[in-house]
């Protein structure tokens, strides 16, 4: 695949309202602390099952992030892996936190794809807004990341 149209379907994917392309409509999105840097704060204790999910997913999730800037053929199987991943743990999760959890690793995907995406327009424009979506989506991947774990230690 050309790494043009493979930029094209991921970001058609990512524009496109998931119920369009066949796959099911995500739950509530949990909120955040209004102080920025603070961590969801989930309360209820996960099954053991989802929990065990969830930290696979979640490993994955960052196997995506650590080669988020490799070529096309090293990135993309990691990236269905953890497309594949992210919906186990939707299909495991039944309480509002699990849910909650499962959508904050789904969102640090997304936080991934789109800082590749981001890095991959600045090489080809040079663009200074661009540089700082770059540095913005870098920080919302260690602030999500870091939440995601924190919560995974604490059950």
């Amino acid at each position: 695949m050309k790494p043009k149209l493979a930029v094209a379907l991921l970001a058609i994917s990512l524009l496109v309202p998931s119920h369009l392309l066949g796959q099911s409509a995500p739950g509530p999105i949990p909120q955040k602390d209004a102080t920025p840097g603070q961590a969801l704060k989930l309360l209820s204790d996960f099954s053991n099952e989802f929990r065990e999910a969830a930290g696979d997913a979640f490993d994955t999730v960052m196997a995506l992030n650590d080669a988020k800037l490799k070529g096309l053929l090293f990135y993309e199987p990691i990236l269905h892996e953890a497309e594949l991943a992210i919906h186990k743990i939707d299909r495991k999760a039944v309480t509002e936190d699990e849910k909650g959890l499962a959508n904050e690793i789904g969102s640090l995907k997304i936080e991934t794809v789109l800082y590749r995406l981001y890095t991959e327009n600045y090489n080809m424009t040079h663009d200074a807004a661009m540089a700082q979506k770059i540095l913005k989506a870098d920080r919302d991947i260690k602030d999500t990341a870091a939440m995601i774990a924190e919560n995974l230690k604490k059950h």
